[in-house]
C-alpha cells in the first residue's frame, strides 16, 4: 500500500458512479504525457431527488497540494431538478499542463459553489493518475527520419529496442 487513504463524505443524496481520465481517443488511461490533450469524465448518480447539482473538482499533487480546481457553479452549468435513479455524465476537457509526477483528483458533489452547504458527496483521491515526459522523438537511420510517439511506461526491452534500432541494427526478440 502507497499509505494514501480516500476520504469519503456527504449525505449520499448523489455519488460519484465512475470517474475516469481519457486521452485524446477517447480511451480509458492513467499515464499521459505532459500537454496532452486529456478529459477528466465524472458519471454521477443521482440517489435522492435533489433540486440543484454542482460538481466540483481539483487535480492534487502527490503531496496534496491544489494544482487546480473548478466546478460547475463557477462555470455556470449547474444542473437543476435532478432525480432520483438519474445518471449525469460530465466531461472536462484540458489539456495535461502540469510537470511529470503522480497526481490525483479529488471531487464534491454540492449543491451552491461551497462544500459547507449541502454537500452530497467529498472524495478525495477519487482518480489517480501520472503525467510523463516521454513525448515524442524522432529517430534517424540511414537519412530517413522515423518519428515513435511514446507514451506510458516503457519496459526495458522496448527501450532497448530502440537503442538497437536507433543504432541501425535490427532487434531479434522484440
Amino acid at each position: 500500500a502507497d499509505g494514501k487513504v480516500q476520504t469519503l463524505s456527504g449525505t449520499g443524496e448523489a455519488t460519484v458512479a465512475d470517474i475516469a481520465l481519457l486521452d485524446e481517443r477517447g480511451e480509458r488511461c492513467e499515464v499521459l504525457d505532459v500537454g496532452s490533450p486529456a478529459t477528466l469524465q465524472v458519471k454521477v448518480l443521482i440517489n435522492h431527488s435533489i433540486p440543484r447539482l454542482v460538481l466540483g473538482y481539483m487535480i492534487k499533487d502527490r503531496l496534496g497540494q491544489v494544482m487546480y480546481g473548478t466546478n460547475t457553479h463557477i462555470k455556470s452549468l449547474p444542473i437543476g431538478d435532478a432525480k432520483s435513479g438519474e445518471f449525469i455524465t460530465y466531461k472536462f476537457a484540458f489539456p495535461l499542463n502540469l510537470g511529470p509526477g503522480s497526481y490525483s483528483v479529488a471531487t464534491a458533489l454540492v449543491s451552491t459553489d461551497t462544500h459547507l452547504t449541502n454537500n452530497y458527496e467529498w472524495r478525495d483521491l477519487a482518480l489517480l493518475f501520472t503525467v510523463t515526459s516521454y513525448g515524442t522523438i524522432v529517430l534517424v537511420h540511414d537519412g530517413s527520419p522515423s518519428t515513435i510517439r511514446l507514451g506510458g511506461e516503457m519496459s526495458n526491452a522496448a527501450i532497448d529496442a530502440i537503442n538497437v534500432r536507433a543504432a541501425g541494427a535490427v532487434p531479434t526478440n522484440v
